[in-house]
């Protein structure tokens, strides 16, 4: 997470009965390769010779001035930055039509201990979601030529059904950064999210409304799983050896000729299959997929038209080793993976850990 103190904090922090615990709680932050620190060159000299702050943090203030003179320039490349103000000015979030940075104005009081400096959150629905979601922020990060910079993060899961409420008590707390990304699970272009995100979304609209917590993010993908925005030649590569699944994305090529968003919404992990009677079929297959598949004769046995490539697709892709080049061919995923990777790297990108004598 970038963190920048600002110049008002910093000229009143004698206002500020807490300044020094912050301040050294952010060199630490700085140190241990936790967070991006930004601070004004001009008030780091004077800060080095200011009484408030500890000989500890003046050591780690010395080595960020002579190390960090560039660190700025990572402004051009994050979507969220959180900014450090006095107590005398209103908490408020802003963005930059420049820039378009959301600015979130916090107070020192919420960055005090060391449980409020950890490495940010990723909070997904299911065991592998946030170490694939840090590869969108991985992706991004070489992309983007960050090659001073590293990704770190802590994973966390809300076993699906129960991320609204992981959720809610990261956000009640007010300690960690996070970031939770949850599928819209919706099934067709028309549909409305699913369950689990307008869940996570009705805790993060009450939660504005009553506790405003400037440190967490919520992220509704705009596919109906995480599945959906894994690069084509992925799955031609991994599952080649399946006669059935090695067939589907050249199905779903054919169909992307009828609607360009077919990928959006198919179910990758069980395919589309047609368990009733068209008449009582649900709505998103009878007046969505169903004419889609239909026109192309795709019906096999067991009532389905497309298989699917199972429950294991996160745990193989997260193995596989050619991501990022396959990610660069496929201009569908490629999109999804900077905008979602530049997101998931305002929480996630720092400097390295440093060692201070």
């Amino acid at each position: 997470m970038v963190i920048i103190l600002s110049d008002d904090l910093i000229r009143q922090r004698e206002s500020e009965k807490e300044f020094s615990n912050f301040f050294s709680n952010i060199m630490t932050a700085y140190r241990e390769g936790k967070h991006i620190i930004i601070i004004s060159p001009k008030y780091v000299k004077i800060l080095l010779q200011d009484e408030l702050v500890k000989q500890e943090a003046k050591i780690i203030l010395k080595h960020y001035l002579n190390h960090n003179k560039s660190i700025i320039n990572i402004l051009d490349y994050v979507k969220v930055v959180i900014y450090v103000v006095p107590s005398s000015i209103e908490l408020t979030r802003y963005s930059s039509i420049k820039s378009k940075i959301e600015f979130r104005c916090i107070y020192l009081s919420e960055l005090l201990d060391s449980a409020t400096i950890q490495k940010s959150i990723i909070l997904g629905e299911n065991g592998k979601d946030s170490d694939l979601y840090s590869f969108f922020a991985e992706y991004y990060r070489l992309k983007k030529n960050l090659d001073h910079l590293v990704i770190k993060y802590k994973p966390q899961t809300g076993g699906g059904s129960t991320i609204e409420k992981e959720y809610e008590t990261i956000y009640r707390n007010k300690e960690e950064f996070c970031i939770c990304l949850v599928d819209s699970d919706k099934r067709a272009p028309h549909k409305q999210i699913g369950d689990t995100a307008r869940k996570v979304l009705k805790i993060n609209v009450k939660m504005e409304k009553e506790n405003f917590n400037m440190k967490c993010h919520l992220l509704i993908l705009n596919t109906l799983m995480a599945e959906n925005l894994l690069p084509d030649t992925f799955y031609k590569t991994a599952y080649k050896a399946d006669v059935l699944k090695k067939k589907i994305i050249s199905s779903l090529n054919i169909l992307e000729k009828d609607d360009c968003n077919i990928k959006h919404y198919f179910n990758y992990k069980k395919g589309i299959e047609c368990i009733t009677s068209c008449d009582d079929c649900k709505s998103e297959i009878k007046y969505y997929l169903c004419p889609l598949v239909k026109k192309h004769n795709f019906l096999l046995k067991d009532n389905k038209f497309i298989p699917g490539f199972g429950n294991k697709v996160l745990e193989d892709f997260i193995d596989y080793e050619d991501k990022y080049i396959e990610i660069d061919k496929d201009e569908r995923v490629q999109s999804h993976w900077i905008k979602i990777g530049a997101i998931v790297a305002s929480f996630t990108l720092t400097c390295p850990a440093i060692r201070v004598m």
